[in-house]
């Protein structure tokens, strides 16, 4: 009888095994991170920041992943979520996450790795959830950018172009425009971007040296228009005030 027992729970064991591995009871990796919720199997590569935590009772800018927080920074403090309207999210990162030339680079370096960490986080948290491919095609773009601006700041040139490359294939339902603009800004890093130029569909310009006259003719236009405008409202005023002495005088 011992024996047929123990053949009994030997076959339910294995049987118990199989049926696990038939449906991925044993998929979770125990060791995720507490933002990663979801069941949908991550790809291989991602590697996750300890550091990253999640905010408990905190209201969240991207339900239903929590709110996480690194280095006292909450990602809704950062996050697109709810600000960027009908632009998208390529122009709203390239206006919120400027590299600043009279400030320091090691602080701003800092700052934005924290900012591409807590992004990253966010990232593997919406890949995890079954049917968010809205939300990743928004959460991609803007971590890309965010390791364009940091390699800039880095300065190492082939890292910069590497980073350029992935800012620019996961620049997803971007404008011409968008692009132009991240192609320009590592124009401003000594990148060589002729050739990103030349695919670019409505854009004037189709070398660095076209775009940057391009630019200072634009920025000329603006200071002469603004003279110009002076100009008339000084006009104007005189007109006001000649008119004002004759009411006065009558």
């Amino acid at each position: 009888m011992n024996l047929v027992y123990k053949s009994f729970y030997v076959e339910a064991f294995v049987s118990l095994i199989y049926w696990c591995l038939i449906n991925s009871c044993f998929s979770r990796d125990q060791d995720l991170p507490c933002y990663v919720i979801g069941d949908v199997k991550l790809p291989k590569g991602f590697k996750f920041n300890p550091e990253v935590k999640c905010v408990p009772n905190q209201k969240s800018s991207i339900p239903p992943v929590p709110e996480i927080k690194l280095e006292g920074i909450l990602f809704s403090q950062i996050s697109y979520a709810g600000k960027i309207s009908g632009q998208g999210v390529t122009p709203w990162m390239i206006q919120r996450f400027p590299i600043y030339v009279n400030q320091p680079k090691d602080s701003q370096m800092k700052l934005l790795d924290t900012y591409r960490n807590l992004y990253g986080a966010m990232n593997a948290a919406i890949r995890s959830l079954p049917g968010t491919r809205d939300e990743l095609d928004r959460i991609k773009p803007a971590q890309s950018f965010l390791d364009f601006q940091f390699e800039r700041l880095k300065g190492d040139k082939p890292e910069i172009q590497k980073s350029l490359d992935g800012a620019l294939k996961n620049c997803i339902n971007c404008r011409s425009k968008d692009r132009h603009q991240i192609i320009m800004l590592a124009a401003e890093s000594g990148i060589k971007v002729d050739k990103y130029l030349k695919d670019l569909d409505s854009v004037e310009c189709t070398t660095k040296e076209q775009c940057l006259l391009q630019v200072s003719s634009e920025k000329k236009s603006k200071k002469s228009s603004g003279v110009n405008n002076k100009s008339q409202g000084s006009i104007l005023l005189k007109v006001v005030i000649v008119i004002f002495g004759l009411v006065v005088w009558s």
